[in-house]
């Protein structure tokens, strides 16, 4: 029983203790997602969308995660700038949809203009103003759970929407209900006629939630940025050394080679005169021999 018990283990591994494999990691680890520790990462947002990045190939630890936020107190990792290094592009892109809407929205709106008068057009604005504002309630009070008042709120939209037909119904323009105007946090269009289910659906959707993730995720790693980041703090150590030395001291050539000449010479007499003292000495044990 025991050697089949071994056996399950070491292919399934132990299910009573199971071993965490990021038991012996380190955030600072090149496999572990920076972007996870500091908050959001991108690649876990628009899943089954066509802004979906695709799966993280890093690790996603909240044990990681918990130790890095309790370290970064005291210590400036840079990650938050890596991150908004990636998000910002993402938030780039968005804001251009937005534009290229808001553009769409303006062209629609100058077509409408041609046969309404100014006060009418004035109204106008002034309730969808009075609309947005109230379906801006709508959404604060969704994310904060009290759907019943979001719905209340959003009827009161919805009335205001109808009164502002009917205004311009009596006017003669019936097509300005189609007009159309870009979501500032995803850049999805919207048109005034959608009804609140529409509304609702676009704002608890994926795109949207996500994109709103992102901008608040920026806003807090700036804030964290400017408190944190040391001053003139740069990537790798650019510390270098340099020292001041004091002119040298001028050489004097000339006695260095009046020296070396007396020296030379002193040593070719002595050299001499000890070679003529060895040709005398054997000149007088020749003349011996003889």
């Amino acid at each position: 029983m025991d050697e089949m018990r071994a056996q399950w283990e070491a292919l399934m591994g132990n299910l009573e203790n199971p071993v965490d494999p990021n038991k012996n990691k380190s955030f600072e680890d090149s496999d572990v997602c920076k972007m996870y520790l500091v908050g959001v990462c991108p690649y876990d947002l628009f899943e089954n969308t066509k802004h979906y990045l695709g799966p993280c190939s890093k690790i996603h630890s909240d044990e990681l995660r918990a130790k890095y936020l309790e370290k970064r107190k005291t210590h400036y990792y840079g990650y938050e700038a890596d991150t908004l290094r990636f998000i910002i592009p993402l938030l780039e892109d968005c804001d251009r949809r937005v534009q290229r809407g808001r553009i769409r929205a303006e062209d629609d709106v100058a077509c409408k203009q041609t046969t309404l008068d100014e006060g009418t057009i004035e109204e106008a604005k002034r309730i969808d103003a009075e609309i947005e504002k109230k379906m801006k309630i709508a959404n604060d009070l969704g994310m904060k759970g009290e759907v019943e008042e979001s719905f209340k709120v959003l009827e009161e939209a919805e009335l205001l929407k109808k009164n502002k037909l009917e205004m311009l119904e009596r006017a003669g323009e019936t097509s300005y209900q189609s007009r159309i105007k870009p979501c500032d946090i995803c850049g999805a269009l919207l048109s005034a006629s959608d009804t609140d289910r529409r509304l609702t659906e676009h704002y608890s959707g994926k795109i949207h939630v996500s994109y709103q993730k992102l901008r608040d995720m920026s806003k807090l790693l700036n804030e964290y940025i400017k408190e944190h980041k040391p001053e003139g703090s740069r990537r790798g150590n650019d510390r270098s050394t340099s020292r001041s030395y004091g002119p040298r001291k001028p050489v004097n050539r000339g006695y260095t080679r009046n020296s070396r000449s007396r020296s030379s010479s002193r040593s070719h007499s002595y050299s001499s005169g000890k070679s003529n003292r060895r040709r005398s000495r054997s000149r007088d044990r020749y003349s011996r021999r003889r």
